[in-house]
């Protein structure tokens, strides 16, 4: 082979994985089909220390010839491409502000990773809800009963695997938008915000999504990478990092009272764990045009719509509210077709005349928190200001002084001036050292 051919599939090697001095060699020397060689090593560094960051074939080909490595392997004679590497292909064009990864050892180095643990970790082939020994798995599983009855599964990732998927939420996910009226999981935005939108409204119609993060194809999932410019193989690898499939002896510790069926056909394939850093953001993109429709149908009966992770909302005057028997049905069809069902024993259309509240926010007259719920919090506070505070914490919250200013912030957040006496309380409870 002329010296130049050898130069431009060593190029091709070295692009093709992640670059680091030790991995391009291992590389370099799997193209020349040879063992590990001290020059394959020195080519590698010499080609990490000219480039700091991977080129075009041609720059990188032309770093590789003018190496010492390779002059001292080419003088050695008999050199030639034993495996040749395909070229890197061209990131595609994006209409968002992300990072190019035009190969899986882009995204290793973007999610500072070595490419064997990536590979692990994106379990593309979803291997890893079969390995025979739960400490193999990536995530940890718990259900958790709903006080409206059934039950959901958190599949929390381990250290590792939250740690790349915060990286994607960062680094990628974070520079794709989701539609404006989307207002779960999405910074600068709240239920606070989502609730304000309907207030003081002539009729306000909620539904709900059944199995919302579950219901999330992986196919929809790659088509949003695919939509950000990316090639299959990066964003089959991006699907991979963000979705699983629950290993059997989760599915078997499924509460009853569910249908268990269902369920594990959802689950059993790849879905979006709830419990993920990247589920949220992802759902809310792979709804983009379940709210771009819903928003269009909305505006058409003269209605506002929001929408908050699982919780459609919509609003609007005396005109929506006599319309609101055509509206429904319109709406739950454009979910349907979306890919989404309704919880329907979910569904309230509330009145001026009664209690309209969306997300624990009631909203008839401005924000506000229900009167008993109020009066609840009061009264416990009151207790633990008189009594002490141990007596009170009859459920026992492992920070029961979190517990209760948290709540006491929540108030604070949607109704400031039905707060004060209740951060007064707070202020006259007696910790325990």
């Amino acid at each position: 082979m002329r010296k130049r051919d050898v130069a431009h599939g060593l190029a091709l090697a070295a692009l093709d994985g992640v670059w680091h001095p030790a991995a391009v060699a291992k590389r370099l020397a799997g193209a020349l089909g040879i063992e590990d060689d001290p020059w394959t090593r020195q080519i590698g560094r010499e080609l990490v220390q000219a480039l700091e960051a991977p080129g075009e074939p041609h720059e990188v080909t032309e770093a590789i010839a003018r190496s010492r490595g390779f002059r001292v392997l080419w003088k050695k004679g008999a050199l030639s491409i034993r495996v040749w590497h395909t070229p890197p292909p061209a990131p595609r064009s994006s209409r968002f502000d992300v990072p190019p990864l035009a190969t899986v050892g882009d995204v290793a180095a973007l999610l500072e990773l070595p490419i064997e643990k990536l590979e692990w970790l994106a379990d593309v082939h979803g291997m890893n809800a079969r390995a025979p020994d739960p400490r193999l798995e990536h995530y940890r599983y718990r259900w958790i009963a709903k006080r409206s009855g059934g039950a959901r599964l958190i599949e929390a990732p381990k250290p590792a695997l939250r740690s790349a998927q915060r990286r994607v939420l960062d680094r990628v996910l974070a520079h794709i938008p989701p539609h404006p009226a989307a207002h779960g999981f999405v910074s600068g935005r709240s239920v606070i915000e989502h609730a304000r939108t309907h207030t003081e409204r002539a009729i306000v119609a909620r539904l709900d999504l059944s199995t919302f993060f579950w219901s999330v194809a992986p196919a929809r999932l790659r088509g949003i990478f695919a939509l950000a410019g990316y090639s299959r193989a990066v964003s089959a690898t991006l699907t991979g990092l963000a979705t699983t499939k629950t290993p059997f002896h989760a599915l078997a510790a499924m509460p009853a009272g569910m249908d268990r069926f269902e369920v594990r056909r959802l689950l059993g394939n790849r879905h979006l764990p709830q419990g993920a850093p990247t589920s949220g953001a992802l759902a809310n993109l792979a709804c983009f045009a379940l709210d771009r429709r819903l928003t269009g149908l909305a505006a058409r009966f003269g209605a506002t719509y929001t929408r908050y992770a699982d919780d459609l909302a919509f609003s609007g005057d005396q005109g929506f509210a006599r319309e609101i028997d055509r509206f429904l049905p319109r709406a739950c069809a454009v979910v349907t077709e979306e890919g989404f069902a309704i919880q329907h024993r979910k569904t309230r259309v509330m009145r001026a005349s009664t209690r309209q509240e969306l997300c624990g926010v009631v909203v008839n007259a401005g924000t506000s928190v229900q009167r008993r719920e109020l009066e609840r919090l009061e009264a416990i506070l009151v207790s633990c200001a008189r009594h002490g505070p141990e007596a009170q914490n009859r459920e026992h919250h492992p920070d029961f002084r979190a517990h209760l200013a948290g709540r006491v912030a929540w108030v604070a957040q949607v109704a400031p001036h039905k707060a004060r006496r209740l951060t007064e309380w707070l202020a006259r409870i007696e910790w325990p050292a």
